[in-house]
């Protein structure tokens, strides 16, 4: 006997991949109880693309456009099974995702957050599996008792399309912040770590399918950068060596929302950005380079990152 899980799959605007995903949840060797497609008020027939697929164990649930968050905050309040897996409509599982995430729960039943590696297809259709971090342990799979420690300067472990969370767990910590256009998986994963254990296998079996280039502008970090001021407030809570770690997290944190910056040719946000990152994380070869770009223009930042990216 396994968990039930439920699958929830927010889908706004993914008519061209939808079936894709989809697909890989069929495909899994361990089958969920049911899966939920979250429409986030499409507008190209995405949802339209789900219905003729006729999939019996699968519901489509509509809502105005909320964002990512209020989606899968809804699949999880909808859900039927306690334990909720979160997979994104432009993403996919490797057939073994669901059946390792079993696997880690009969192996530690008292973890209530189950994730594994994740790999990355690059727009050039090539893979390129994650460099993980200090984990807490050397074995294929074990427990992540630091996150902080394992998510600093590298991929963060946690990653919304790898990950199965009790549904309980995830309403302790009020789901996903809504309103929150960029870091709001990082607030969750922060919180969760801090009431949960998490049950991690180094088996890439997710695949983060990037469709443009690295260098391209993505979505444009908020202005009012929830995610750094709500880390600080985690931060706050806490005192010796785990403060130490959550400071080098949210150095990582300005680290990221610099280089959206630098992307976006917003070249005074990007030099404010790297000054808190040195702040909060040190000084690096890296956060040196952000601040040198920071003072040139946006085509010698974008012929930077093309020859770091090649």
């Amino acid at each position: 006997m396994g968990i039930d899980i439920s699958v929830v799959i927010p889908l706004f605007n993914k008519k061209e991949c939808i079936s894709r995903a989809l697909d890989s949840v069929l495909a899994q060797t361990y089958l969920p109880k049911e899966i939920l497609v979250i429409n986030d008020g499409s507008t190209d027939g995405s949802e339209k693309v789900v219905e003729s697929l006729n999939i019996p164990c699968l519901r489509i649930i509509g809502q105005e456009n909320l964002g990512v968050s209020a989606a899968r905050n809804r699949g999880a309040l909808e859900a039927q099974c306690d334990w909720v897996a979160f997979l994104d409509g432009d993403d996919e599982w490797m057939p073994e995702f669901l059946e390792n995430i079993n696997i880690l729960h009969e192996k530690y039943p008292d973890c209530n957050v189950l994730a594994t590696a994740y790999s990355e297809l690059d727009c050039n259709g090539v893979m390129h599996d994650i460099v993980l971090g200090r984990l807490g342990f050397d074995s294929e799979d074990g427990i992540i008792r630091d996150y902080f420690e394992s998510a600093t300067g590298v991929p963060p472990p946690l990653w919304s399309s790898a990950i199965c969370i009790g549904r309980k767990a995830l309403e302790a910590v009020g789901g996903f912040p809504e309103g929150v256009k960029v870091g709001e998986d990082l607030i969750t994963w922060a919180r969760l770590s801090l009431s949960n254990e998490i049950g991690y296998s180094r088996k890439p079996l997710s695949v983060f399918i990037r469709d443009v280039n690295p260098w391209d502008v993505g979505r444009i970090t908020d202005f009012d950068d929830y995610t750094g001021k709500e880390l600080l407030r985690i931060r706050s809570g806490l005192s010796g060596i785990k403060k130490k770690m959550v400071s080098m997290y949210i150095g990582y944190w300005y680290v990221m929302r610099s280089s959206s910056f630098l992307r976006a040719g917003m070249m005074d946000n990007a030099r404010e950005a790297v000054i808190a990152a040195v702040r909060y994380g040190g000084l690096n070869i890296k956060k040196l380079l952000f601040f040198i770009l920071s003072f040139s223009n946006k085509g010698f930042v974008d012929a930077v990152f093309r020859f770091y990216h090649k």
